[in-house]
């Protein structure tokens, strides 16, 4: 939970480096939140359970959850995105490789989860 914590903490921080325990950590809450809200969603549309299968005002509480939860995870997820290329001895600069459709996201996540490298590199000593 540290690890998720300091990532919103350290919103601005862009400086250092982030071991891929705290980066898979801050993932695994991301994908448990998106799950819980897109969830609450279908449970709303009546997608899930046919029980009230119209509940508008539940699959709204669900979609506007997510969104505002995206917007104020977006900087943090940054943040902590470069902060793991930097433990793998990269630039920020990797982080453009997100622009580039379908793969760009997928190659960015399989940099951000290789070890980062052992002891000091140019972006400082190692976090724990």
């Amino acid at each position: 939970m540290g690890e998720i914590l300091n990532a919103y903490a350290g919103v601005m921080n862009y400086v250092g480096r982030a071991n891929r325990k705290e980066y898979l950590r801050f993932i695994l809450f991301q994908l448990i939140v998106y799950g819980f809200s897109a969830s609450i969603y279908f449970i709303g549309e009546g997608s899930v359970v046919s029980v009230r299968p119209d509940l508008p005002i539940l699959s709204a509480f669900g979609a506007l959850f997510g969104i505002v939860f995206s917007i104020v995870s977006f900087f943090p997820f940054l943040s902590l995105v470069a902060r793991r290329l930097h433990d793998t001895d990269r630039t920020a600069l990797w982080l453009l490789l997100c622009f580039v459709p379908m793969l760009g996201p997928v190659c960015l996540f399989i940099l951000s989860i290789l070890p980062g490298t052992i002891g000091e590199n140019r972006f400082g000593s190692p976090s724990f």
